[in-house]
């Protein structure tokens, strides 16, 4: 077996874990996350993870793990999770793609007829030890009016 073969076995077993009970799933995004959650009143759906760009054309990304927590509030929010078997340095980049692809398969347009694109929480578990991972990945964008936005991603 090769080494990207042992990598896809062992990344596809972590994935597995988050098909595992309900209880152990909602411990986990309460430990990780901001989110209180009551076990009794929610729902925790594993979604799909092929999205669709359209612009430029179409691209398909493959988000890890999406999950929707119903019955939480009325937004249902969702968590986005991602598995690493080794450090990647442009996980920052990734995690921002797929938060905005994950979000813009949920905008809405709200009563001042703005779109809004609601980005999931995230996380990335790295299942190896690296100096170079640090506990936080942060990327800033700049606008052309130079308004920044600065966004996190924890692991």
């Amino acid at each position: 077996m090769t080494y990207e073969d042992e990598r896809a076995k062992i990344d596809e077993t972590a994935k597995y874990l988050f098909t595992a009970s309900k209880n152990a799933i909602v411990d986990f995004i309460s430990q990780t996350f901001p989110i209180i959650i009551q076990k009794e009143r929610v729902e925790i759906e594993l979604l799909t993870t092929e999205y669709i760009s359209h612009n430029p054309g179409f691209s398909r990304f493959f988000p890890d793990i999406v999950l929707k927590i119903t019955g939480l509030s009325d937004k249902d929010p969702l968590i986005h999770i991602e598995i690493q078997t080794e450090h990647d340095g442009t996980m920052d980049l990734r995690m921002v793609k797929y938060g905005y692809i994950i979000g813009a398969s949920k905008t809405e347009v709200n009563s001042e007829n703005v779109r809004v694109i609601f980005i999931p929480h995230q996380v990335v578990i790295y299942l190896e030890e690296n100096k170079r991972i640090s506990d936080e990945l942060t990327v800033q964008v700049v606008f052309p009016n130079e308004t920044k936005l600065t966004t996190r991603s924890r692991y």
